[in-house]
């Protein structure tokens, strides 16, 4: 107990280092994916959703994403721009370690 008292401030270091991990770690876990497409023409955000939504976002909420993402006033579209949209999370199962075949094995 004498020693937390006379070093109380490495105890204060490890609560900051921890809390910054804490921080950080669901900052990342709150970003969300996205994939950057460049409008060409005929291009729609209603079709665009159509290839790109997810199974969890209807059309009418992957639109008002794009247009939040890319602080769009409207929904309207100009050919050659690049547009950040919202895409699925994929999450890899656990990898397995695999070994290579080669010489002498």
């Amino acid at each position: 107990m004498a020693f937390i008292k006379n070093n109380s401030y490495i105890l204060l270091i490890f609560v900051i280092c921890i809390s910054a991990t804490l921080i950080g770690t669901y900052k990342l876990a709150k970003e969300q994916a996205y994939t950057e497409v460049t409008i060409t023409e005929g291009d729609t955000l209603w079709g665009l959703a159509s290839l790109y939504a997810s199974d969890n976002m209807t059309k009418e909420q992957w639109i008002r994403e794009v247009i939040t993402m890319n602080d769009l006033s409207d929904t309207t579209i100009i050919k050659g721009d690049t547009l950040r949209m919202p895409v699925e999370e994929v999450n890899l199962p656990y990898i397995e370690k695999h070994q290579m075949a080669g010489i002498g094995q």
